[in-house]
């Protein structure tokens, strides 16, 4: 899914054809690292996290350049949520450049962008923003998750909506 990924995107199939679980704007960096800790432990429970996922650079946003996935043990994520500044440092460092996350089936898609140190204001705190995209036949993973959070920072869209905005 590296390269066909636009494609998906703009046809809607699988995994862009359900909801889009999003951020509204950046939010904190800690809140950011601990919302898609619990939503990837959500999914595991699920059964949509295996012993491999895939990884990719997403460039939709900047140049809509997508270098191909790399398989990566489900470990990572572990290793990458482990604690803010383990977060911080596996971010692209480039503008508008998401770490892209998926499952071998292609039933999520879950991207990640933080805001480099260089892009703050003075005093501006560490921060990015989250979509986690779900095949329709996966959406019910979304309603356990807003149960349990009462965040305003959290917005549910149809992915066709949401991808519109940014590609």
């Amino acid at each position: 899914m590296d390269k066909e990924i636009f494609s998906k995107c703009k046809k809607g199939t699988k995994p862009f054809d359900g909801l889009t679980l999003h951020t509204d704007g950046v939010i904190e960096l800690s809140e950011l690292r601990l919302a898609v800790k619990e939503i990837l432990n959500d999914l595991e429970v699920k059964g949509y996290v295996g012993k491999s996922i895939y990884k990719v650079w997403d460039w939709i946003e900047h140049d809509s350049y997508l270098p191909k996935k790399k398989e990566v043990k489900s470990e990572f994520l572990s290793a990458l949520l482990q604690d803010d500044q383990t977060f911080y440092d596996n971010h692209s460092g480039d503008t508008y450049v998401n770490i892209g996350i998926f499952d071998p089936e292609e039933r999520w898609y879950l991207r990640i962008y933080i805001v480099d140190d260089y892009d703050l204001d003075e005093g501006e705190l560490r921060s990015g923003r989250f979509a986690l995209s779900l095949c329709k036949e996966s959406n019910l993973v979304f309603d356990e998750y807003l149960k349990r959070t009462n965040s305003k920072k959290l917005l549910l869209s149809d992915t066709a909506k949401y991808l519109e905005r940014i590609i």
